[in-house]
């Protein structure tokens, strides 16, 4: 994970993921800061993780103030299937289209992947493409996620009440609570 890619080759390897996976995708976006998206979250389909929660607030919030988000939700083995539906079904009532949605039961999997049909190298792309980091969980140890995205030159948004060592991460030069 370095934060080190043109613009032109995060396009193209994007365009590399989209046609692996077979995501729908319009790579057209790019702002003038080299992002596609305002927000971006990668988590996994569980409650505690505050899954639908995000995908309320993404929704909500890009709707209101007119910014993109991207929305990758990881669906590991023995996920709470119930949880899944009611964001599949809380998705599919409220698409919006400012808000990439990205779930790892839709894409190829591939092979001795941590991230569930990802690779890092594949996520890394969607954090470089992306200004903010948003974590929405309340308790938490050492959140990869929060690495990755610093790694990656997002910004964090974490909440304040935060438990554990992803506050640990952030100040005023790359975040806040």
């Amino acid at each position: 994970y370095k934060n080190t890619l043109s613009q032109h080759e995060l396009s193209s390897k994007l365009r590399e993921i989209v046609e692996h996976h077979d995501l729908k995708f319009d790579e057209t976006l790019f702002d003038s800061n080299g992002k596609i998206f305002d927000f971006i979250a990668v988590t996994r389909a569980c409650r505690f993780k505050k899954a639908l929660d995000l995908l309320v607030y993404f929704t909500e919030y890009s709707v209101k103030y007119n910014s993109r988000c991207c929305y990758i939700l990881l669906c590991p083995t023995g996920y709470d299937h119930q949880y899944f539906e009611e964001i599949q079904s809380y998705r599919n009532q409220n698409n919006c289209s400012l808000v990439t949605f990205i779930c790892s039961t839709d894409i190829k999997p591939i092979q001795s992947n941590i991230y569930f049909g990802f690779a890092p190298e594949e996520l890394a792309v969607f954090y470089q493409l992306s200004a903010v980091y948003m974590h929405a969980c309340e308790m938490e140890g050492e959140s990869r996620t929060i690495h990755e995205a610093l790694c990656c030159g997002c910004k964090l948004l974490i909440k304040q009440n935060m438990k554990g060592g992803g506050k640990d991460y952030v100040d005023s030069n790359n975040g806040m609570l």
